[in-house]
């Protein structure tokens, strides 16, 4: 998810980091599949970088809880 919205956007690797104060290593990770997804920080930070909702870089479980507690 995080590649297709970067790449959307027409930013490498480095312009998002540089854009969002995450290591590029961490976003290569997280795209790679390395990791189970970003943490919440640093979702929030790509998110704002990006200009999308922080809940399209959630996994899934995670963004049902946030919409639950905010109901």
């Amino acid at each position: 998810m995080l590649k297709r919205l970067r790449e959307s956007k027409g930013l490498t690797q480095m312009e998002l980091a540089r854009r969002s104060g995450v290591p590029q290593s961490t976003i290569c990770d997280i795209e790679a599949g390395r990791t189970k997804g970003p943490t919440l920080r640093v979702a929030v930070k790509l998110a704002a970088a990006l200009g999308v909702p922080v809940e399209r870089l959630l996994p899934e479980e995670e963004s049902q809880c946030q919409n639950s507690h905010q109901s």
